[in-house]
């Protein structure tokens, strides 16, 4: 299924029987920064597809509106943004930094070349591949509480 944003806005405004008016008034008092210049011609065009805010304001409309982030980020094709050569360039840069990283922990000359990737995982697939790590740290907490309480007796 495609995403149209003008399709989510206008399915969550009859949900939360919003008018447009309603909606400018609450997105200006939500983050006034964001949505200062916001009018009545510019939310049309949002209703009607003309025109799409930036996936940020996007966000922020989801937020005020009080919908569920996470099944609005599920539902959200990231590949038809477009992202800046600022963003580009900080993400090369973090990966850059990432692969250095490994060579820089490797005692033996580098035989093999090493490099990262940037997944997103839905949670299950995430517990799956750092479950172990979150059962140590839970450990470490109680140990800490403990420990935490025999000193304040």
């Amino acid at each position: 299924m495609d995403y149209k944003f003008n399709e989510e806005l206008k399915s969550w405004s009859i949900e939360k029987n919003i008018s447009r008016n309603i909606l400018i008034s609450k997105l200006q008092l939500f983050s006034y920064e964001e949505f200062e210049g916001l009018d009545s011609i510019t939310l049309s065009r949002w209703f009607t597809g003309k025109t799409t805010p930036s996936l940020y304001k996007q966000f922020l409309i989801a937020i005020c509106m009080e919908i569920d982030i996470v099944e609005f980020i599920l539902k959200i094709d990231t590949s038809k943004f477009k992202s800046s050569s600022k963003d580009l360039k900080v993400v090369s840069n973090f990966i850059r930094i990432l692969d250095y990283g490994l060579h820089s922990l490797s005692y033996k000359p580098g035989i093999n070349k090493f490099s990262s990737k940037i997944e997103f995982d839905d949670r299950v697939t995430h517990i799956d591949k750092f479950g172990f790590f979150i059962v140590i740290l839970v450990l470490y907490l109680i140990i800490l509480r403990i420990y935490i309480l025999k000193i304040e007796m």
